[in-house]
């Protein structure tokens, strides 16, 4: 109960900043500048859900390389994937440190594939009407009808089993998804992060461990303010009037509840340390239990290549190796060469894709069919 109203206080503070500020505007609106407006700042700072060209490549404390992104399936001969991932959820209010806190936890993870999936990647395209209600900071970003939960807890399903998955690219500016989505892949651990990520009993489900990001009601405001005004061109003003008309309440009735539902809650984020630490223990014993070592990646590599093969060693018949030409051989040289500039990798890359992808069409069912023409009596 402590814990719930702290972090909804200063509700009364809000509502006497927000009068201030727009007392302020009145009075300097003739000698002020215009304010920013989202279409003219999208031009030099398009904030987006995520950055097809973002790295998404993080170093751990002892300098192990993380994919952010997933890796590609491993899958047994019989199509079931190796090892369940394990799935940690982080919920808590906008701006509490959720994203800050999912690093910390990579960072100290070990782990060498790692996916997060953040919900501001779903929210729902808007249409008209709900694009003039944002210009009025009318729509309510915060409730939980502005999500495309179906689309997220499928996505979710989905790289649990190991499998690719396109995930929507959403602009903040524009409030629509980009035309073209990030590919992202299971992998041995999975992060769910979102102000909403609770909410949905299906998603919520899919959860091995819950975490609530608990960070001061002022504190989240300030940073809201920050990163609105400098990265999305909004004004002091319509911040708070969001705040307190949308952001607060919505914190109140749909995120707030969710702290019942967590297993461990995190107050003041990413600048917990023990709680960040006792997080990663917990992760680290249940991923021991279900047969994960970071430090045997090259034996399980191995192992992995040998899966179901009798006798060990022997290639299964649905493996087909394509000839080795000279021409494949020196496209492997290339490859295989770690001084090769990208530029060549990448030129070298796609021309063996080819002669793979030609091959194996060689190998696809079809059906003989004879066709006439004008010039022969027949052709098969």
């Amino acid at each position: 109960a402590d814990v719930v109203a702290s972090a909804t206080s200063s509700g009364s503070s809000v509502n006497e900043l927000a009068s201030r500020s727009s007392s302020c505007s009145d009075a300097h609106r003739s000698d002020s500048p215009p304010s920013v407006t989202a279409a003219r700042i999208s031009a030099r700072n398009r904030t987006i859900s995520g950055s097809k060209s973002e790295d998404h490549l993080m170093t751990t404390e002892s300098g192990r390389r993380v994919y952010t992104k997933g890796r590609p399936p491993w899958y047994d001969r019989a199509g079931r994937t190796l090892k369940e991932p394990y799935v940690i959820g982080i919920c808590g209010g906008s701006a509490s440190g959720k994203t800050t806190v999912a690093k910390r936890i990579i960072e100290r993870l070990e782990m060498p594939w790692v996916t997060v999936l953040s919900m501001d990647s779903f929210y729902k395209v808007l249409n008209k009407e709900q694009h003039e209600m944002a210009a009025r900071m009318e729509y309510n970003f915060d409730h939980p009808d502005a999500f495309d939960f179906e689309l997220m807890s499928e996505t979710l399903r989905r790289l649990r089993t190991g499998k690719s998955v396109e995930v929507p690219v959403y602009d903040f500016t524009t409030h629509r998804r980009d035309k073209q989505p990030k590919v992202m892949y299971g992998a041995d651990v999975l992060i769910v992060e979102g102000i909403l990520s609770f909410h949905h009993p299906a998603i919520v489900n899919m959860m091995d461990m819950k975490v609530f990001v608990d960070t001061d009601s002022d504190t989240r405001l300030a940073r809201r303010l920050e990163r609105d005004i400098a990265d999305r061109g909004r004004d002091m003003s319509g911040v708070l009037q969001q705040y307190i008309n949308h952001v607060k309440p919505s914190f109140d009735s749909f995120i707030a509840p969710g702290m019942k539902s967590a297993d461990i809650i995190v107050p003041r984020g990413g600048e917990n340390e023990v709680a960040i630490d006792l997080i990663v223990k917990q992760v680290k014993t249940q991923l021991s239990d279900r047969g994960y070592d970071a430090n045997k990646y090259p034996q399980q590599r191995v192992q992995l290549a040998n899966a179901n093969l009798d006798p060990p060693g022997q290639l299964p018949d649905s493996l087909t190796i394509v000839k080795q030409t000279p021409q494949v051989l020196g496209l492997h040289t290339y490859i295989r060469n770690r001084d090769t500039p990208r530029d060549e990798f990448i030129f070298y890359a796609d021309r063996l894709m080819r002669i793979l992808i030609e091959d194996a069409i060689n190998y696809m069912p079809f059906v003989t069919v004879e066709v006439e023409s004008p010039y022969s009596n027949g052709v098969k």
